[in-house]
């Protein structure tokens, strides 16, 4: 395939409530799509760089986004001949960061490849998987009984896998009563780097070791990966590592130091696909169980987030559903969804070549604010 053009498109996700982590209170969100077409077939293919409006769970926002797909990636893409999407990780690495709009650009060559070859992106991916866990995730709140209360609605739908957002000062308490309210319920915390390694923070994190959490991931900053190796050491919960891990390089730095036992993989935050592929070969060798993260996306990133979930060693719940229950009509974006939800399950539905977008583009489009076409 030859790149000849992109449109860079703003799109808006409106929120049914606040969604709320130790990063701040997140009403409404824009997120930046792209478009990437063929020269010589005019097909196109779609990503996504569902980043913040600011620089808070890593430094790319929209803007940023925008001005580095025109002024730097694109023109590395421009007209060249990419035989396999899996190219672009190499010709991107000269640069650095940006991972959100590399990610963006790379995922939807991804999805031009697999329409060009009518192939599913999951089958090129060597993705297999019929069926994922799926858990969901409850934000912070001011008082306990009202996080009961989102974990009950989770409940009811079926859900079995729990991940509570957590920070200093809203932590034991909601372990706890969560824990008591709920004894079956395989429960998480997500501390999103707000904690600093010190003698309390050691104590607070032994003292939820009693409550049978499956992991607490990112209790420390992100470029705490030696002192989330000394915590490590001190509990028998197991550490999982999100905001901290951008690369292959980064997992198996980790993991020789003995940072973390399970990782959090986000398309977007590692830099695309390819990377993503790279990460959880690298943690399955090291016998590390992945699972797939998300950050509230668009359709064209749940699309993505599903294919890869598809891959081998990605055994704990997906954790990209918040969508379904954060964004003012979310599923009506969706002529047919992709995941059959039952009792805490999902059954994969995805047959059409490429991401397999099967979309009302109509109500897309509602939510497009603006867009700019490169060329």
């Amino acid at each position: 395939m030859i790149i000849s053009k992109v449109n860079i498109v703003r799109f808006t996700l409106n929120f049914i409530r606040p969604f709320v982590t130790s990063f701040g209170e997140i009403k409404q969100r824009e997120t930046i799509l792209v478009q990437v077409f063929d020269k010589q077939t005019n097909e196109f293919g779609w990503g996504e760089a569902p980043v913040l409006s600011l620089p808070l769970y890593n430094p790319e926002i929209p803007s940023t986004v925008e001005a580095i797909i025109r002024e730097v990636l694109f023109p590395i893409l421009k007209n060249k001949t990419i035989s396999h999407p899996r190219e672009i990780r190499a010709l991107f690495r000269p640069i650095k960061g940006n991972t959100f709009a590399k990610s963006a650009l790379e995922t939807a060559c991804y999805d031009l490849f697999g329409k060009l070859n009518a192939k599913p992106t999951y089958i090129l991916l060597g993705g297999k998987k019929k069926q994922l866990l799926l858990s969901d995730t409850i934000s912070l709140h001011e008082e306990v009984q009202d996080c009961v209360s989102e974990a009950q609605q989770y409940i009811d739908q079926g859900i079995h896998y729990l991940k509570l957002k957590t920070k200093p000062g809203k932590d034991i308490e909601y372990v706890k009563v969560l824990r008591e309210t709920f004894p079956k319920v395989h429960i998480m915390v997500d501390a999103n780097s707000s904690y600093v390694y010190n003698h309390e923070t050691v104590e607070i994190f032994k003292e939820l070791d009693k409550y049978d959490l499956y992991t607490i991931e990112q209790p420390l900053g992100s470029d705490d990966i030696v002192d989330h190796a000394k915590l490590q050491k001190e509990l028998i919960t197991k550490i999982g590592l999100d905001e901290s891990i951008e690369s292959e390089h980064d997992a198996e730095k980790a993991i020789e130091l003995g940072s973390c036992k399970l990782v959090n993989i986000k398309i977007p935050r590692v830099g695309g696909l390819t990377e993503a592929m790279a990460i959880n070969v690298l943690c399955k060798k090291s016998k590390i169980s992945t699972w797939v993260g998300g950050m509230l996306e668009s359709p064209i990133g749940f699309y993505a987030n599903v294919a890869l979930s598809t891959l081998d060693n990605f055994d704990l719940p997906i954790d990209f559903l918040g969508a379904l229950s954060y964004v003012v009509g979310y599923k009506d974006n969706f002529n047919n969804f992709p995941l059959d939800i039952h009792n805490g399950s999902a059954d994969v539905i995805l047959d059409k070549p490429g991401l397999g977008l099967d979309l009302h583009w109509d109500v897309v489009e509602k939510n497009i604010t603006h867009s700019i076409t490169l060329s």
